[in-house]
């Protein structure tokens, strides 16, 4: 029926779609359908699903959390607060906590305090004046401090991109975990005994010489324990085959890349004493080597040795490598002439070798195993 003033020809709105609509709505259904086919078998579905396949059906990267030293942390069993960095902060906290209780859980919802103070303490900054590294660590209350990267070149803007060795020269702070790219050192205080008996039950399980006193001593590790070293991310797992190349390189009179390879690797663990002697050797081969001379000088300005850094820098420049106003001379006098808590820092971004090369620093390396389950870290 139509309604009063409704004109000839109109529809009552209870009359429903004309057959002509019923059609055009049929036609679009059928249509969709045959879109969501087509994607199905040929569109971006394809990429998206063969990705579920291959990629979410694998375990995450444990190497990319820098694994092996978070389930060192897990293994040992340590407890109280820990620096980490930023982006660690919801990994460990998942595998960590509530044992350890992170210096950034991964969130902005910290105290602004904190937040500045956890820039700091990555980029070895002051956070107030006169106030040492140890000082703002203490003042925060870090028990424990996870140092993580590889010695290459800063990114300007961006955070110290190796913190591992913040806390190698520090004598309130002993090394009770190392591998290529990361340290974790513990405070030396009462309160932390319980920890320093926990890593030495850890160690002791393990079979792996540590010394109560002065941390985890590398260089027994790597020759006592090599196996349980590779497993661990410390050494490569052709070590074995790595040293006994470069030892018959050095009886033959010849440089070989292995020496160079050995030398850096142990250079980047910290182990300063083996990377000099090998580089010694280059050198007396070879007196214009560059890559030997500015490892051997990277190495005697973090062991400290300023004297022995300055003269090796005059006779790498007398022989023709390193010169200029940013040469090796240069590099030197610049660590000499700051106070003891600047040169820490300032060593802090002195590379060792560019980013390009991390890769191959790398190279052999066994990579952490992923965990599914999650242990209760308080039992």
């Amino acid at each position: 029926m139509r309604s009063a003033g409704s004109p000839p020809g109109s529809r009552s709105p209870s009359a429903g779609p004309s057959p002509t609509g019923r059609g055009r709505t049929v036609l679009t259904a059928v249509a969709v359908l045959l879109a969501v086919a087509l994607h199905l078998r040929l569109g971006d579905w394809v990429l998206v699903s063969r990705s579920f396949g291959a990629d979410y059906r694998q375990p995450y990267h444990a190497g990319k959390f820098n694994g092996h030293a978070i389930w060192f942390l897990a293994d040992s069993g340590v407890r109280g607060r820990i620096y980490n960095d930023y982006p660690l902060g919801g990994f460990m906290s998942f595998w960590l906590a509530p044992a350890l209780q992170m210096s950034s859980s991964g969130t902005m919802n910290v105290a602004l305090e904190a937040m500045e103070a956890n820039l700091a303490i990555g980029n070895r900054l002051r956070v107030r004046e006169g106030e040492s590294f140890e000082a703002l660590l203490d003042r925060q209350g870090i028990d424990l401090f996870l140092g993580t990267g590889l010695p290459i070149e800063a990114i300007p803007g961006r955070r110290d991109p190796s913190s591992v060795h913040h806390l190698e020269a520090e004598p309130g702070w002993i090394p009770v975990f190392r591998s290529l790219r990361s340290a974790v050192y513990l405070r030396r205080s009462p309160r932390n005994a319980g920890n320093l008996e926990r890593i030495a039950d850890y160690y002791a399980a393990q079979g792996v010489p540590f010394d109560p006193q002065a941390g985890l001593d590398l260089e027994r590790v790597i020759t006592r324990s090599t196996e349980w070293a590779i497993e661990h991310g410390i050494v490569p797992t052709d070590f074995v085959e790595l040293v006994a190349s470069v030892r018959a390189a050095s009886s033959g009179r010849e440089v070989t890349p292995e020496m160079h390879r050995l030398a850096t690797l142990y250079a980047t663990l910290g182990l300063y004493d083996r990377a000099l002697a090998v580089d010694r050797r280059i050198l007396r081969l070879n007196r214009a080597d560059f890559e030997a001379g500015r490892r051997s000088l990277w190495c005697l300005l973090r062991a400290g040795r300023l004297d022995e850094a300055a003269t090796l820098a005059d006779q790498l420049e007398n022989v023709g490598i390193g010169g200029g106003p940013d040469g090796f001379r240069h590099t030197v006098q610049q660590v000499i002439a700051v106070d003891p808590e600047d040169r820490a820092r300032l060593l802090s971004f002195l590379p060792l070798y560019p980013s390009n090369r991390a890769a191959e620093a790398q190279r052999g390396f066994v990579a952490p195993p992923a965990r599914i389950a999650r242990p209760d870290p308080l039992q």
